[in-house]
């Protein structure tokens, strides 16, 4: 999760990186712009929690030599772009040169939506991220209702898209060979509860 600073400062990748080995905090650096890593909200995290503790789960005992990393890791998108996914899996995992605890090639990439990062997730994030030659899913996972956009890899240049809300849907990770369903994801999340809105009865003359 994260927003704007407050103060913007236009920076070269080479000042952010030597700006972000000094700082106390996580930032992202997408298009030129500095974004300062805040702490999510307890469903933010419960999603992110359940999403990691469900793949480890299913990794162990496929004997799967994969990695799952929450928000704390790095992840190259290209040259002038560095991001912090919400979760990243990843197998065989290939470090950038040159730059501290920088991830390269992710696998599959989970961002969980807030109000502050949901145009970036959805639209600045999602055209960099399907640029990813080593990326096979990104999912994009609401926080405020149960939804899931799933783009998927099938060619070098083709993805497919598909929406999950149900919550006994399975999401099928078909490169990492794990699966995982709508209903694991939101486990123990509570979601806002939908609002009736009474509509006054029209009078007539």
């Amino acid at each position: 999760m994260s927003r704007a600073l407050a103060i913007k400062k236009e920076m070269t990748v080479e000042e952010y990186l030597a700006f972000e080995e000094k700082s106390k905090y996580r930032h992202e650096f997408l298009e030129g712009e500095i974004y300062q890593m805040v702490g999510g909200k307890y469903s933010h995290s419960l999603i992110g929690t359940n999403i990691i503790r469900r793949l480890g789960v299913l990794f162990d005992a496929k004997g799967k030599d994969c990695d799952i990393h929450g928000s704390d890791l790095r992840v190259k998108i290209d040259e002038e772009n560095y991001v912090y996914p919400d979760v990243t899996v990843v197998c065989n995992p290939k470090l950038v040169a040159n730059i501290f605890d920088t991830l390269e090639n992710p696998q599959v990439i989970f961002e969980v939506l807030s109000k502050s990062t949901e145009y970036r997730d959805k639209d600045v994030k999602l055209k960099l991220y399907l640029q990813i030659e080593s990326l096979t899913d990104y999912l994009i996972v609401a926080q405020k209702e149960q939804r899931i956009e799933h783009y998927q890899r099938k060619t070098e240049k083709e993805w497919t898209y598909r929406v999950y809300e149900e919550a006994g849907e399975v999401i099928k990770l078909d490169w990492v060979e794990c699966v995982i369903t709508v209903e694991q994801i939101y486990r123990n999340v509570e979601l806002p509860k939908l609002r009736l809105v009474k509509t006054k009865k029209r009078r007539t003359i």
